[in-house]
C-alpha cells in the first residue's frame, strides 16, 4: 500500500493517495503494527492532505510520524523505504508551519531536519533535504543567496546521483532564486542575471512538463508567473496562471492557491496600470 499511495501522490491522484493512506491507518490501528509502519501510515495520509490544502489534517499526521520516529532504529531503513521517514516528517512540519504563517517553528523544523540529514549517509535523502528543507524555506525568508546555495549543492548532487527530477527542481530554483536576488540588487548586471535566470526556469519547466508528474506544478507556473509579472511580462504571466489553475482544479491540489491569487492580482493590478 505505501508504494501504490506513494505513486497515487507522485502523480497528483491525490484523493486516491488519501484513500490508500486512510486504509494504511486502519491496519496500522487494527493490528499491532511496528512502529515503522505507523510513521508510513501517517506520512502518506499526511501527505495527500497537505497538498489538498487541508493543513490541519495533515500537520496532526506529521506529528505523529515524527513521534514515532526513532532516529537510531529507523535511519537505516532509508534505503529500503527510498528515504528517511522521519526527516521527512520534520521537514514536512516545516512545510506546513509556513502555510499556517509560523515562520519561525517552521525554521526549527528545517534545522532539525538539516541536522539529521548529515547523519544519514544516504543521497536521496539529502536531496530531498537540500530542496525542502533548504532551498524552497529561503525563499519565504527571502534569504535568496542562503538559497543559490543550496540549490547548487541539489543540483550538484543531482547529477553525480542521476536524480532527473531533482535535477529540473534544482535547475528551476538556481533560476528563480538569482531572478530574485538580481530585482532586489538591481544594478545593470542584474539585467543579464535575470535573462538567465528566467531562461533556465523555463527550461527547467519544459523538463518538468515532458516529466508528466503534476505533484507541485502549481506552484512552479505561480513563481514564474510572478517573476514575469516583476519584469512587465503581463500576458505571460497570466497564460501561466490559467495553466496552474487547471492544475489545481484537476487535482484538487489546493496548498499553492492562495499564492496563485495574490500574484494574478498583482499580475492585473500591473496590467491596468499600463493601459
Amino acid at each position: 500500500l505505501f508504494w501504490l499511495a506513494s505513486y497515487y501522490a507522485t502523480c497528483g491522484k491525490l484523493s486516491a493517495g488519501l484513500a490508500l493512506g486512510e486504509e494504511m491507518l486502519a491496519i496500522v490501528q487494527e493490528y499491532e503494527s511496528d512502529e515503522l509502519q505507523t510513521i508510513l501510515a501517517h506520512l502518506m495520509t499526511g501527505l495527500p492532505l497537505f497538498h489538498m490544502g487541508r493543513f490541519s489534517e495533515a500537520y496532526l499526521h506529521f506529528q505523529q510520524a515524527a513521534a514515532a520516529y526513532r532516529p537510531h532504529k529507523h535511519q537505516a531503513l532509508a534505503s529500503r523505504i527510498g528515504q528517511d521517514p522521519g526527516i521527512a516528517s520534520l521537514i514536512w512540519l516545516g512545510q506546513t508551519n509556513i502555510h499556517f504563517g509560523y515562520l519561525e517553528q517552521a525554521q526549527q523544523f528545517f534545522q532539525e531536519a538539516l541536522a539529521q540529514t548529515e547523519m544519514v549517509d544516504h543521497p536521496y535523502t539529502l536531496a530531498f533535504s537540500l530542496l525542502m528543507a533548504g532551498v524552497t524555506p529561503s525563499n519565504y525568508f527571502k534569504r535568496y543567496g542562503t538559497a543559490l546555495l543550496y540549490a547548487r549543492s541539489l543540483l550538484d548532487l543531482a547529477q553525480k546521483e542521476g536524480f532527473g527530477y531533482f535535477q529540473l527542481l534544482g535547475m528551476f530554483y538556481l533560476g528563480l532564486h538569482q531572478v530574485l536576488q538580481a530585482l532586489a540588487n538591481g544594478g545593470i548586471q542584474s539585467e543579464t542575471q535575470i535573462k538567465e535566470g528566467i531562461a533556465q526556469m523555463e527550461q527547467a519547466l519544459a523538463l518538468a512538463r515532458d516529466c508528466g508528474s503534476p505533484l507541485g506544478m502549481s506552484s512552479h507556473l505561480i513563481n514564474l508567473a510572478g517573476v514575469y509579472g516583476q519584469i512587465g511580462r503581463i500576458q505571460e504571466g497570466l497564460q501561466l496562471l490559467d495553466e496552474a489553475q487547471t492544475f489545481v482544479n484537476r487535482n484538487g491540489s489546493h496548498y499553492f492557491e492562495p499564492e496563485l491569487y495574490r500574484v494574478k492580482g498583482e499580475l492585473l493590478q500591473h496590467g491596468s496600470s499600463h493601459l
